[in-house]
């Protein structure tokens, strides 16, 4: 028997997790042995990092906290890109090209990271193979997630597609802690997300935190079995 696409979809989540773990630790490497272009940057719950339309003066090498990447609609509503973690970047694309930038950065914890001017990010890039491809690999990474996640929209049933964003968005906890997602959105910013109705979003969510699947924690998630959001993935 062949496999389903949701089997694709979860074979495609998984080793997109694997291959930014890998990215994140080179990209750690090579930032840290830098000694001129940076400075620590640190940001409150709820300071904008980046504003849509400013000049791309620096990239953020996220150390520690949690970030809400998003764009707001004409109409006035915020649409959420992506969420990033302790050793992502944050701000790359600008940095590269150039151009303005095209979305908003929201810190949803205290949040320090490691500003990489733009001239420095730029010499590296030239002058040290293994942190230009350490970036070429987490911007890969950044297509083959959208890929994915496009995917998901189409092909994959509700609790899938939560199970998913779930997982995707997701902080590791401390070893032997299990994994949380410090601030969780409204139900309608997690429905329009995943391309469902806030009633079936909400059916689901609750359907997991009835049976210990999941557990609020202030503001936020616990996810206690890992496993049956993976096996979400798979139905």
């Amino acid at each position: 028997m062949g496999r389903s696409l949701a089997d694709g979809s979860a074979a495609g989540i998984i080793g997109a997790v694997e291959a930014a773990a890998r990215v994140r630790m080179d990209l750690e490497v090579g930032i840290r042995e830098a000694r001129s272009g940076l400075r620590l940057a640190e940001f409150t719950t709820g300071d904008v990092m980046l504003r849509e339309g400013d000049a791309p003066d620096a990239a953020l090498f996220l150390l520690t906290g949690s970030v809400r990447v998003f764009r707001i609609s004409p109409g006035g509503d915020l649409i959420v890109l992506a969420h990033r973690r302790a050793n992502d970047l944050l701000g790359e694309l600008g940095v590269l090209d150039g151009d303005q930038r095209s979305g908003w950065a929201l810190a949803l914890e205290p949040t320090t990271a490691i500003a990489i001017v733009r001239a420095e990010f730029l010499r590296r890039m030239q002058s040290d193979a293994a942190f230009a491809n350490a970036v070429a690999l987490q911007l890969c990474l950044r297509v083959r997630e959208a890929s994915e996640r496009a995917f998901a929209l189409a092909a994959m049933p509700v609790a899938a597609r939560l199970a998913a964003e779930l997982l995707r968005t997701a902080l590791n906890g401390p070893r032997g802690e299990p994994s949380r997602i410090p601030l969780l959105p409204a139900v309608t910013d997690l429905a329009a997300r995943i391309n469902t109705t806030r009633e079936s979003a909400s059916k689901t969510l609750n359907r997991w935190l009835a049976a210990g699947v999941l557990e609020r924690r202030g503001g936020g998630l616990v996810i206690r079995r890992p496993d049956q959001l993976s096996a979400a993935l798979e139905s």
